[in-house]
Formats: C-alpha cells, sequence, structure tokens
C-alpha cells in the first residue's frame, strides 16, 4: 500500500479528490446542469472550515476548461452504474471514485450493495462529511480504506464482496493516476472478481487505448469505445475555448461479460 496522510484530506489524493468535487459542485449550481451532486458543495464546504483553499488562478481556469469534459465523464459514469441496475445488478465498486456519493444521489435498487475503494483519509473525510450532514445512502454503502493503486482485492472481499454475483466495476478516472505498468494488474484483479454478467467502465489515456481494449477482449469482455469528443455531442457540450479535448484523457471504454 502506498503511504499517504490518512489524517490530512488536503494532501495529494485528497486535493484532487477535492478539486472533482469543486467541480461537480460548480456543475450542479450551473444553469443546465447535466447531473446535480448535492452533497459536492458539502465537501467544498467542510474542506474550506479545514484550511482548504479552493483552486484558483491557473488551476481554476484550467479546471474551469475543462468542465464540460469532468461533467460528461460523470453523467457517463452515472449512465452506466444506472443502466446495470436497470438489468438486475446490484453489487457494484468504485475504485478511486474521491468524493463523489454516488451510493447517495443515484437511484439504486433496494438490495443494492456499493463498494468504495479509495485512499483511508478520502472516505474518512466522506464519511465524517455525510454523518454531520445527516445523509442517508440510496445504496448499502460499504467503504473498503485502501490505496486503489494497491492490491485491494484482499480487503474488497474482507468488506463483503461476492465474487459470485455479477458486478458494475466502474474506475472513472483511475487509469489516469496509475503507473504504466500497473493497467495490466488493475484488468486482471478486476476479472478474477468478475461474474458472468459483469460490467466495467474505464476512463483510458489516449496512448492506453489500444492496450486496454485488447487486455479486455482477450479476458473475454464485449467492449465498447465511446471517445469523449462524442460525449460531448451527445450531451449538447462544446469544447471549450483552449482546451484541447483530443489530448485530454479521451476515451471511456465499457467491457461486459456474457450471462
Amino acid at each position: 500500500m502506498a503511504t499517504t496522510d490518512h489524517h490530512d484530506i488536503t494532501g495529494t489524493a485528497g486535493a484532487a479528490a477535492l478539486n472533482r468535487a469543486f467541480q461537480r459542485a460548480t456543475e450542479t449550481t450551473s444553469e443546465c446542469p447535466l447531473f446535480t451532486d448535492p452533497y459536492a458543495p458539502m465537501f467544498v464546504d467542510a474542506a474550506i472550515q479545514r484550511g482548504w483553499r479552493p483552486p484558483s488562478g491557473e488551476l481554476a481556469e484550467r479546471l474551469r476548461a475543462l468542465s464540460d469534459y469532468t461533467a460528461a465523464r460523470t453523467k457517463y459514469c452515472d449512465e452506466f452504474l444506472i443502466a446495470a441496475g436497470a438489468v438486475a445488478i446490484t453489487q457494484a465498486v468504485l475504485v478511486g471514485s474521491g468524493l463523489d456519493a454516488r451510493a447517495w444521489r443515484l437511484p439504486w435498487l433496494a438490495d443494492s450493495v456499493v463498494f468504495d475503494i479509495d485512499c483511508p483519509e478520502i472516505l474518512e473525510f466522506k464519511r465524517a462529511t455525510l454523518t454531520a450532514c445527516r445523509a442517508q445512502p440510496a445504496a448499502r454503502y460499504v467503504g473498503v480504506p485502501i490505496d486503489p493503486q494497491s492490491d485491494w482485492s484482499a480487503g474488497l472481499r474482507g468488506a463483503g464482496f461476492d465474487p459470485s454475483l455479477p458486478t458494475a466495476w466502474c474506475t472513472e478516472e483511475l487509469l489516469a493516476r496509475l503507473p504504466p505498468d500497473a493497467l495490466g494488474s488493475l484488468l486482471d484483479r478486476i476479472r478474477s472478481l468478475s461474474a458472468p454478467s459483469s460490467r466495467v467502465a474505464v476512463e483510458a489515456l489516449p496512448d492506453q487505448r489500444a492496450g486496454l481494449v485488447d487486455r479486455l477482449r482477450q479476458q473475454g469482455w464485449a467492449v465498447t469505445v465511446t471517445p469523449i469528443t462524442e460525449l460531448l455531442v451527445r450531451y449538447r457540450r462544446v469544447a471549450r475555448e483552449g482546451v484541447d479535448h483530443a489530448s485530454a484523457p479521451s476515451v471511456l471504454v465499457e467491457g461486459r461479460l456474457r450471462g
């Protein structure tokens, strides 16, 4: 497991999660949001009370420029999880989801369970903030406080994960944080825990696309690739001036195992 300061949400991993929460809060309060995340402003406010400073200067401009991209990615992953529920997949694993409170804000089936794998300081901050706000999850929520870049298989099983059940796996932006040689291990880990009819959604960097798709197909997944540019058109968003979306992490990949 990577070494982190488990008490400081403003550390490296926590700061990145807070920046994403800031983006989701901004989208939620926009004129025509792609999604609604009422918990994102709560995380931002709680972090400010702990001394965190919202993005400013060049970082704020960069996040603002990427706001349509980030919103489209969030919407895509939301729809992926909702679609999995529509075919009676009631077990979901979110790997490296940061401060996105999907277990609280999405419409889950009554018997659904959501496992959330992320760094201990992120999950503790999420738990403390939502508890203070008296927020209740819409599914059974199980936090798995393990660095998502490490081998979390045993920890996930120990938390009650059932590998005999179909699972919806969502990694969103995790691959952008992984060392190049860790991609195969992550996909192998997910595949080893996936029952028939499982699904996986992965965001990939452009230079990871070919290897990612090939690996998934070799493992038996039926693969669908969606470029971010296609999502921007689908959701009626446009690339903002000064942002080259072709050079951004621009491919979202879904895999499905046959039942």
